[in-house]
């Protein structure tokens, strides 16, 4: 009852097969009062099935985790109302398991094999495998001297399946156990089911490993589903006696799960005509798989209202099938809204900064063009267009951004700075069924100069030293390189501090303080920044840390150096340092060989690397923060003290501190008859000492 966290369990997770699922769910987090996380760290890949979140009131981060990168389709979860902020680590680009965790997902560098990596491109050093685990080398496909154990997703020698408990055997390369009751005594894989009508998951998860179907077969999915889920459920599926009816699947984008089906027999019929009947499927837009045979014995098919199935593959089915040369097969209205025609075109980068792309082309032909729609969306890198899709969706959907123009060329506006993106050109002509469509093209935006540091902090640790904090800008928009910092001295200005008498009016302690802002204190062990005593002297634009002699160029990479800035001489206003950045959050950097009681403004600037030699500085603006140093508590004790007595007066002098701190509003002066316990104490303007001193009168003469 008292789980914060499913990484307190879970800490290694990182697949979630799905092979088996609770209501078409592989993920089901539910009444857990105290859970205030999902918090998977280590997850990179849920291969099947929905997730499902309820009555988890303290739950917050739901949102912030990309369930799609995941592989999941649909998250079932209500927001509760506690989820006041779910702020990511700028760093993370908006997904994270918590407030200081980002979610880490599978790189493109990992070999096809893995679910993460620890080397790329290696099937060797996999988190887990895809697919199969042979003796720790993911693959595929297990050697032909192996057969697959599908519960362990290991390769395995077959005497190990026939000993493993008794009740296993070997069949069709498969470790499997022993055959089912229902199954045919002739065929350990066959398995017979009753025809329905399949409208949910709960009905889906009714045709696992169902090879027969005794009846009709009728998909009518509501919701998205996974193409996992349908190969895992019918991707068996052999032979249907009746007829196979499709219709009004919204989500679903291809039959390539019914790879196996071979035979509809037709021994009853759809509307007395029709053995396979696929209509009203807003998304389908591929059939079977590139090597499919099917026999239909009786009966025709019609393919009719699917605005996104190009008439291309219902044409390969009819010749695959042979169905023309039997029936009459009918088909309507097919690939009206998609662009089935696939032609490369020639787009030109017309200009190009951090955040906005002009892209143009010329216009082919002579038929008449209504338009153009670009698609475009982020990503990580070169993307197969296939892939780009969701499994079972739209093309154009939640991921993909559009912009239409008439004219032949965009403006594509308000992108992400140093980042890669996919795009593609969809050409609208007159006529509805001539769309056409480019493939996937690529471009990445240039990077731009980051944001100021975040939260900028001076204190004063003693009349020589000044602390500084900040934190890295919120949108770094490249690789963060050093950063600039700026030192200007502001001296007391004393004509018009002086106009002050400060003995009628004495400055009053308030005991009044500044409070400081909360610094996140999961990232005070990374920050521990340590001033080094001695002669670092940091010339103007020079790169400094205290375990390396000076740098003549800003480094470009992150390295982490416990740092600090010394300083042997006087500074000059504005002199400029550059400090090498590191990949902490916070940076803690002590300034040390300041003046006293001196008041100085600091600017910080963070900068990014330059993507060639030719590239300008990419620094954003500054950060502004002030504070004085401490009082030095030996610089205001005068020296020199000298005294005139003339008559009955006597006229006391003294030399002023030379290095006092700062400016001297007024001295303190106290005094007695040698025969007196009493003693005087007067206040004297620095104004009134430089004009006569200081005077004590009716001294009594004689006495001292």
């Amino acid at each position: 009852m008292g789980l914060t966290s499913l990484d307190l369990i879970f800490p290694k997770l990182v697949s979630i097969k799905g092979s088996s699922l609770f209501l078409g769910h592989s993920l089901v987090v539910y009444d857990l009062p105290n859970l205030e996380e999902i918090g998977l760290q280590k997850l990179q890949s849920i291969d099947n099935g929905n997730v499902k979140i309820a009555n988890c009131p303290q739950l917050c981060y739901v949102n912030t985790v990309n369930w799609t990168a995941l592989g999941v389709p649909v998250v079932h979860y209500n927001e509760t109302a506690t989820c006041n902020e779910e702020n990511c680590p700028t760093e993370c680009r908006g997904f994270c398991w918590n407030s200081y965790t980002c979610q880490k997902t599978s790189k493109t560098k990992c070999d096809s094999s893995c679910i993460g990596c620890t080397q790329d491109y290696s099937p060797n050093h996999c988190l887990e495998c895809k697919y199969f685990n042979n003796s720790g080398t993911c693959l595929e496909n297990c050697p032909e001297n192996k057969i697959v154990d599908n519960y362990s997703g290991k390769c395995i020698e077959p005497q190990n399946c026939i000993s493993k408990n008794g009740s296993w055997t070997t069949f069709r390369n498969m470790c499997v156990p022993e055959s089912p009751k229902n199954a045919d005594s002739r065929n350990s894989s066959k398995k017979i089911c009753e025809g329905m009508k399949i409208v949910n998951h709960f009905e889906l998860e009714q045709m696992v490993n169902c090879t027969h179907i005794n009846g009709s077969l009728e998909l009518s999915l509501v919701g998205s589903v996974s193409l996992s889920d349908l190969e895992r459920t019918l991707g068996k599926i052999v032979s249907i006696s009746k007829y196979l009816k499709i219709t009004r699947s919204h989500k679903l984008t291809s039959l390539q799960f019914f790879d196996k089906l071979r035979t509809i027999k037709g021994d009853q019929l759809w509307s007395r005509y029709y053995s396979f009947y696929v209509t009203k499927n807003q998304n389908l837009q591929q059939l079977f798989g590139g090597k499919f045979k099917l026999n239909i014995k009786n009966g025709t098919v019609i393919f009719q209202d699917n605005p996104h199935l190009c008439p291309y593959y219902v044409d390969k089915f009819f010749d695959v099938t042979k169905i023309a040369s039997k029936h009459k097969p009918f088909k309507f209205k097919n690939g009206h809204q998609a662009a089935c025609i696939t032609k490369d075109m020639t787009v030109s980068i017309e200009s190009v900064n951090s955040t906005n792309i002009t892209l143009s082309w010329k216009k082919e032909g002579n038929r008449t063009i209504l338009g153009y729609t670009i698609y475009y969306t982020y990503t990580f890198g070169n993307v197969d267009f296939l892939k780009m899709k969701d499994e079972v969706g739209e093309v154009d959907g939640d991921s993909w951004l559009s912009v239409f123009v008439t004219n032949a060329s965009v403006t594509l506006k308000n992108l992400y700075a140093f980042s890669n993106y996919t795009y593609y050109i969809k050409t609208h002509f007159l006529s509805s069924f001539e769309n056409v469509q480019t493939p996937v093209y690529y471009f990445a935006t240039p990077p731009g100069d980051p944001t100021e540091p975040r939260e900028l902090e001076a204190e004063a640790k003693s009349d020589t030293m000044i602390e500084l904090i900040w934190k890295i800008p919120n949108y770094i928009n490249g690789e963060l390189s050093y950063y600039k910092l700026a030192i200007y001295v502001q001296k007391d200005y004393a004509p018009m501090i002086l106009q002050r008498n400060y003995c009628r009016h004495p400055f009053v302690e308030t005991g009044c303080t500044c409070m400081k802002k909360d610094i996140l204190q999961m990232f005070l062990h990374q920050n521990v920044c340590i001033g080094q005593d001695g002669d670092h002297y940091c010339n103007d634009k020079t790169v400094y840390t205290v375990d390396e002699t000076p740098k003549s160029e800003p480094p470009k990479s992150f390295r982490i150096h416990k740092r600090s800035v010394t300083f042997n001489s006087t500074i000059k206003d504005g002199q400029e340092f550059i400090l090498n950045a590191t990949d902490n959050y916070t940076v803690t950097l002590p300034v040390y060989g300041l003046e006293h009681f001196t008041m100085y403004t600091f600017y910080v600037r963070a900068c990014n690397s330059k993507v060639s030699e030719n590239d300008t500085e990419h620094c954003g603006g500054p950060e502004m923060v002030s504070e004085r140093t401490l009082k030095k508590n030996s610089a205001d004790i005068v020296s020199s003290l000298s005294i005139q007595v003339n008559k009955s007066e006597a006229n006391i002098s003294w030399t002023q501190p030379e290095f006092a701190n700062s400016v001297i509003l007024a001295y303190n002066v106290e005094y007695s008859k040698n025969s007196d316990t009493v003693s005087v104490l007067t206040c004297i303007t620095s104004k009134q000492f430089d004009n006569q001193g200081f005077l004590i009168l009716k001294v009594s003469p004689g006495k001292e």
